[in-house]
């Protein structure tokens, strides 16, 4: 994740439907991650059931994916950061 001074609203699968992903910028930024959205358009050869969103560490591991945003975007941020309480 690279900072970025603003959040834009990423594309989804279909070019009519945009995901508004601000909420998970601003929860990256409430913990002080550094983070950028990039919008990139789906190759047409690609699987059209794939996951419209995904987040990935600098080194590219692909830390979450779906097709829409947790309902508590803050707690995705710190389970990807390795802060979030886990149950045993």
């Amino acid at each position: 994740m690279i900072s970025s001074p603003e959040i834009p609203t990423a594309s989804g699968s279909d070019s009519t439907t945009a995901i508004d992903v601000a909420p998970l910028g601003a929860a990256a930024r409430n913990r002080g991650l550094p983070f950028k959205i990039l919008d990139v358009t789906r190759p047409a050869s690609s699987k059209p059931d794939g996951d419209s969103l995904v987040l990935s560490r600098p080194d590219q591991h692909v830390a979450w994916r779906s097709n829409r945003l947790p309902v508590d975007c803050l707690t995705l941020i710190d389970r990807v950061r390795g802060a979030a309480n886990q149950a045993h």
